[in-house]
């Protein structure tokens, strides 16, 4: 899908930006910022926190997810309390995805990876806009 590349390559391009808490810019980003700014970019607007952005679009099987899909990490809901999200991030296909973590970086969700992303095991839910 074009659209979803144009995405994916404006999000290539923000690499190494730092993680700021509330951010939207070439300054800094937080995760949700980071998404939601390159989902801007590209005439889609988004609300503004990830645990907003988890009722967007349709949910997708784990073991379905295409490039392009956003991945979100958190706590599963259980014992009566609902899900919390507190990650998002999007995912790049070949068990890869880039976020704000640190800084905009990509990393493999499979332990044992050189560029594992240490809260993969958190990874709660995938949507499809």
């Amino acid at each position: 899908d074009k659209l979803m590349e144009k995405i994916i390559g404006s999000a290539m391009k923000l690499k190494g930006v730092p993680y700021l808490w509330g951010g939207m810019s070439p300054k800094g980003v937080d995760c949700s910022g980071f998404v939601r700014w390159r989902y801007l970019m590209n005439g889609i607007l988004l609300p503004r926190n990830a645990s907003q952005i988890v009722h967007c679009g349709d949910e997708v099987a784990l073991d379905q997810m295409q490039r392009g899909d956003l991945v979100f990490f958190g706590t599963p809901a259980k014992d009566g309390k609902p899900q919390r999200v507190t990650h998002i991030g999007i995912y790049l296909g070949n068990n890869h995805i880039i976020h704000a973590s640190h800084l905009v970086r990509i990393n493999s969700l499979i332990p044992g990876d050189s560029d594992y992303y240490e809260n993969a095991h958190r990874l709660i839910e995938a949507r499809r806009l």
